[in-house]
């Protein structure tokens, strides 16, 4: 009696071991690699910091759940590591991890079988982890494939888009893949983003053809709004200024001067932003005259390039209103506040307006515009906003 009752209680308190989720070993990374060596598994790494909040929340709500705990407890030797601890410094550096969380999945000798980075829910993290397993197309062996020179096009997609999720380097085979794939091939939205991830440079011929059919690249996202055609802009802008940032510690004024030219050529609105938006960011040491004209050359871009895009226009009136400048180019920056707030009367747009009212001394205005804010504000969002401030100000 007392044998089946010990048993009884050693089953259960197996079965409840399960239903408690993930079960994460305390040892070192060392011991973590031999356990699993003895039990003939993998080792299931999740690499977090203190401060991550995706990291929490995959601790707090994924790995507690009975399924994933398992699923993960059955198959893996499962270990936490904080990259910002000793032992996790090193291996941040070992396996390159600069996103968090990444989920690692390693043999026995600690080489990537699979790799993850950003969180999930328990499906989608189920999902990854049978994939770990699958030895004949996990990471690592598809990177073996790829060695091996399978340079297909069904394949390298695949590929790239595994490694990419898991922030493995892809340039070489995004190289062979742009070297296969027709450019006309290449305006899809994964493209794109793909392009995005690795051509990083405006003599990229990648990067021009992107360039010069910007607007059926900006076309794929016509259902997504504003935001997915701003993050393409917003990619052309960032590799021109970061050429301009390069050329003026290389070479000086003159070298940025032909770089802004050569950038003319290839886009002049797309140079032009870059060199706009490069001159203001990069003229801490410039004041008076000189600064205000950096911002009348930003007024006359956006009146000429920008002035059907409430975003851009509300980008180019912060940057003038942040920067300090004087009462007359905050005079002519109004022209911009009531074509963007003409285009979009989102509050968030009305704070912009209400705030750079506010500075020009427009008191009545610029309570007025701030009523109306925080009349369609959501609660959780009104503490936040300039016009909260403002009207408690009054």
């Amino acid at each position: 009696m007392k044998k089946l009752l010990l048993l009884l209680i050693t089953v259960v308190a197996f079965e409840n071991a399960f239903a408690q989720g993930v079960q994460f070993e305390h040892g070192t990374f060392e011991e973590a690699l031999s356990l699993a060596k003895k039990e003939n598994k993998m080792v299931f790494m999740d690499c977090y910091t203190s401060w991550c909040a995706p990291c929490k929340k995959l601790s707090k709500n994924v790995f507690p759940q009975e399924e994933i705990g398992t699923f993960f407890n059955a198959n893996f030797v499962n270990i936490k590591m904080d990259m910002e601890s000793e032992e996790g410094k090193l291996l941040q550096k070992k396996y390159n991890i600069y996103a968090y969380p990444t989920l690692l999945w390693l043999d026995a000798e600690g080489n990537i079988e699979h790799k993850k980075s950003g969180g999930g829910d328990q499906k989608l993290l189920i999902e990854t982890a049978k994939l770990a397993l699958n030895v004949e197309n996990n990471w690592a062996a598809m990177n073996k494939q790829f060695l091996n020179g399978d340079h297909s096009l069904e394949f390298l997609e695949k590929f790239i888009k595994i490694s990419s999720n898991a922030h493995m380097d892809i340039q070489e085979a995004a190289d062979v893949y742009f070297s296969i794939k027709k450019n006309e091939e290449l305006i899809n939205k994964e493209d794109i983003v793909l392009i995005m991830k690795v051509v990083k440079s405006s003599s990229h011929p990648i990067f021009q053809f992107t360039v010069k059919n910007k607007e059926k690249f900006y076309a794929l996202f016509e259902e997504e709004g504003v935001l997915s055609r701003y993050t393409i802009k917003k990619y052309f802008e960032n590799i021109l200024k970061s050429e301009l940032i390069m050329a003026a510690k290389e070479g000086g004024m003159d070298s940025v001067t032909n770089k802004k030219n050569e950038f003319f050529s290839l886009d002049n609105k797309i140079g032009s932003k870059a060199a706009v938006y490069y001159d203001i960011d990069f003229s801490r040491n410039i004041s008076g005259e000189k600064k205000d004209q950096l911002f009348m050359n930003l007024i006359a871009y956006s009146k000429k390039h920008e002035f059907d895009n409430s975003n851009e226009l509300r980008r180019a009136i912060l940057k003038i209103y942040e920067g300090n400048a004087n009462k007359d180019v905050l005079e002519k920056t109004l022209k911009l506040c009531e074509r963007m707030i003409e285009l979009d009367s989102h509050y968030i747009m009305l704070d912009t307006y209400a705030i750079v009212l506010h500075k020009l001394g427009k008191k009545d205005k610029a309570i007025e515009q701030a009523k109306k804010v925080m009349e369609l504000a959501d609660e959780d969002t009104k503490p936040y906003l300039q016009s909260s401030l403002l009207l408690n100000n009054e």
